[in-house]
């Protein structure tokens, strides 16, 4: 109820003495005695899991549209506001808006009231703004013009009728919802093609939903105009007209029509829903999040991707490949490899593992330092030359340290003391960009211990896997 209302009630017994229990005696007066009370809303322990108070996926969701002059429609819906919230509610009509201002507060409770405030009204913990409503008099953007219609001496008719459904592209969530235009005034824009003048004819009254007509016979009872700008004014789009040639004095031409709706500060011209400031709309239901594992590939980059909904996650995982067929032992990898060359330098042997390639262009080595104690040292040659720019990536087989890499580029071999030197202090998975590789140019790799790596080429980057 709002301020200065009043409330009839009537009460009917409806019972058997039975059901008194014998405890009021036939013919004996019953007294009923009203109780007003200022919270009537349920109380749901949900609100006290959120942080924001929210709109239910129920009915029309509560949400605000214009109707008549300096009045508003507030949809069905329920809410929890306040920890309290309240049955679906019908549709309902609210009067009282000002005139010709902006941001009146739609104001809402857990009571299920909806009443209206002024836009410096402050809120409190027991209330939500639901909407934000705007009556500034303005001028909608202009419709498609008409062809071109061809007078000889004549008038034209112009006929319409007013949408009655929010436009597509407004933006707010009430964007295609039922409405009955709001607009009581047009303007009617005629365009003569010899000169492309341009003539506006205003402030016509019309009903809205019925086909309108209107007849331009005098070329001078317009006025100059150019087309309006583009305005977020209206919340609907005016349709193009039709023309057809009437009687009247128009100069013989050929002209066009279109028209745009004018309000004068006593119509709902914008509504807004946004959150913030108001109060958020939930979409989903409140079943117990589930979490499930979805498919798990072999692949690179690794990655978990969700590919569920927000109360059912389904991680999806792709994982880089380990070895196929080895195992390590002593530092040594074990497997079906053939030894393709051999370094003195650091007790390294270089093999090339005859791997199953998990991917398309994957080359797997391995490299595999003999000595069991102190740095070990792991190099390759590039026998032919890579135009692309490669990256170096070394990932220790202890996941939780960094480790110092050194690249070392030379032509002649890897231990040239005029070679160009590289070094980097670099973590888990990060990369080295190195610039493109001449032939027989050496790469030498040295860690801070003594762990084999695995080298995988994919594409034109160089991954080394502990």
């Amino acid at each position: 109820m709002q301020p200065g209302e009043a409330i009839t009630i009537s009460v009917k017994p409806f019972f058997s003495t039975a059901e008194l229990n014998n405890q009021v005696p036939p013919g004996a007066l019953v007294g009923i005695l009203p109780v007003i009370r200022t919270q009537s809303g349920d109380y749901n322990p949900l609100g006290k899991l959120l942080r924001n108070n929210i709109v239910f996926a129920k009915g029309d969701y509560y949400r605000v549209l214009p109707g008549v002059e300096l009045s508003f429609v507030i949809g069905s819906g329920s809410a929890v506001v306040g920890g309290y919230d309240f049955p679906i509610k019908p549709s309902r009509i609210r009067a009282g808006l000002r005139e010709n201002t902006a941001n009146q507060q739609v104001i809402i409770n857990g009571n299920g009231a909806c009443f209206l405030e002024s836009p410096t009204y402050q809120k409190t913990s027991s209330e939500d703004l639901r909407a934000l409503i705007s009556t500034e008099p303005g001028e909608s953007f202009l419709s498609d013009w008409t062809n071109y219609l061809e007078i000889s001496s004549g008038g034209i008719e112009i006929s319409f009728q007013s949408e009655n459904k929010i436009r597509e592209d407004y933006p707010d969530v009430i964007k295609g919802a039922s409405a009955n235009c709001n607009a009581r005034t047009i303007n009617i824009y005629l365009q003569r093609q010899s000169d492309n003048a341009i003539h506006k004819f205003g402030n016509i009254n019309f009903l809205s939903q019925e086909i309108f007509s209107y007849i331009v016979n005098d070329w001078n009872n317009g006025v100059n105009a150019t087309i309006p700008a583009v305005s977020s004014c209206s919340l609907f789009s005016p349709r193009k007209p039709i023309a057809r040639e009437e009687i009247g004095d128009l100069a013989s031409d050929s002209y066009r029509a279109a028209i745009s709706y004018q309000y004068t500060g006593s119509q709902v011209t914008a509504i807004s829903h946004a959150s913030p400031p108001c109060i958020e709309e939930w979409y989903g239901d409140f079943t117990p999040a589930s979490v499930e594992i979805g498919e798990v590939a072999i692949g690179y980059p690794a990655e978990v991707v969700n590919s569920g909904t927000s109360n059912n996650a389904i991680f999806d995982f792709r994982i880089p490949p380990g070895l196929i067929g080895a195992s390590s032992d002593g530092g040594r990898f074990r497997g079906e490899y053939s030894e393709i060359q051999f370094y003195n330098e650091g007790d390294l042997v270089l093999y090339e593992g005859d791997l199953v390639a998990l991917e398309t262009n994957i080359t797997p080595l391995v490299f595999t330092g003999l000595n069991p104690e102190g740095d070990g040292f792991k190099l390759i040659q590039f026998t032919t030359p890579i135009d692309t720019n490669f990256k170096i990536s070394y990932i220790p087989s202890t996941y939780s340290k960094s480790c110092e890499v050194i690249v070392k580029l030379s032509d002649i071999n890897p231990f040239n003391p005029d070679a160009d030197i590289y070094s980097y202090s670099k973590y888990i998975g990060e990369y080295i960009q190195v610039s493109p590789i001449p032939q027989n140019t050496f790469i030498a790799i040295a860690d801070a211990g003594n762990e084999s790596l695995v080298l995988k080429i994919i594409g034109s980057v160089l991954y080394l896997i502990s």
